[in-house]
């Protein structure tokens, strides 16, 4: 099977851990966006062809050169027929004014031994790449990106690509996710790890979630009491901007725009209490699912919450 519905959380042996959150929110009863995973299986068979010209490629100590090489062969390699159909029949599920959230989701091996992006052991936060704003007729060139990703410099340092004889046994799916056009983002920590404070925080600002995670902005601390679920602390973020992403296409892949707030939207909180303790129930319901506290993103339009990615906390990311 090349993609698959995530909207439950049964037989995800073939895709990432991102990817089967949002399959298990989903059978859980969250709002989530509607989306698809396009499974190791789909990356399988487009970079089988590929890998002794790559495992050339990475016999260097000049990483950032590699991974360049890498993903301009991975740009310039056609999908295979049947995992193109596949996804684009997926995306073809949708109405066709859809713009996508296209994100990678990763299982690398080092000295064999699977590193799983977003488990309860290893985050790898950022590790791999990101497309917002993509359209139906871009989503497989931005599915490749996201495969060239598991090959950038940071991976190939990290894992250790030219002596690790097992990094090419890596994997990568991708999720392709109906993207939410945000009026407020939201950050949550279900609990922090290094604090014995039953404290929940969370972290809102205007627009995309990219915002928070990329440090373009700083948006309003709130932390709440778990047990009391009374607000605890309130720091007025500086909301300065928000970020407007262009429509993903071959050229600027899927750049972005700082717009700036006005003097009334940077004065007042992007969520009242009401709303953080409305979210803050979400999030706890979320922690008890997973069994695990949770860093959730999630993006509110109309007062609606939307729960766009979860994964567990760890103390140890690198």
């Amino acid at each position: 099977m090349y993609t698959k519905r995530l909207n439950n959380g049964k037989d995800l042996s073939d895709m990432g851990n991102k990817c089967g959150n949002l399959a298990l929110l989903t059978e859980y009863g969250f709002n989530v966006p509607k989306a698809y995973g396009v499974t190791f299986n789909s990356f399988e068979q487009f970079i089988k062809p590929l890998v002794s010209e790559i495992d050339e490629i990475i016999q260097t100590n000049d990483y950032k050169t590699a991974s360049e090489k890498i993903r301009q062969l991975i740009i310039n390699t056609s999908v295979p027929t049947e995992v193109r159909t596949s996804i684009e029949k997926s995306v073809s599920d949708f109405s066709p004014d859809t713009k996508f959230a296209v994100r990678s989701s990763g299982t690398a091996l080092k000295n064999g031994e699977a590193i799983v992006e977003d488990s309860v052991k290893k985050s790898l936060a950022g590790q791999y790449e990101s497309f917002l704003n993509v359209p139906p007729i871009e989503v497989i060139n931005a599915v490749k990106l996201c495969w060239a990703s598991l090959f950038n410099e940071r991976s190939l340092h990290v894992f250790e690509a030219k002596t690790n004889g097992s990094f090419l046994e890596s994997k990568m799916s991708v999720v392709v996710q109906q993207m939410v056009l945000a009026d407020v983002s939201v950050v949550m920590m279900t609990h922090d790890p290094l604090e014995k404070n039953p404290l929940l925080a969370m972290e809102a600002t205007y627009g995309a979630c990219e915002a928070i995670v990329s440090g373009k902005v700083t948006g309003d601390l709130i932390t709440i009491d778990r047990n009391s679920m009374v607000v605890y602390n309130r720091e007025l973020g500086s909301k300065r901007n928000k970020v407007i992403y262009d429509i993903f296409n071959g050229k600027n892949r899927g750049t972005y725009n700082l717009e700036p707030t006005t003097d009334d939207m940077r004065k007042k909180f992007s969520v009242d209490n009401k709303t953080a303790l409305r979210i803050a129930k979400v999030g706890l319901k979320i922690e008890e699912k997973f069994g695990h506290p949770q860093d959730i993103e999630l993006v509110m339009t109309d007062q609606e919450i939307f729960i766009v990615q979860t994964r567990s906390i760890t103390t140890n990311n690198d």
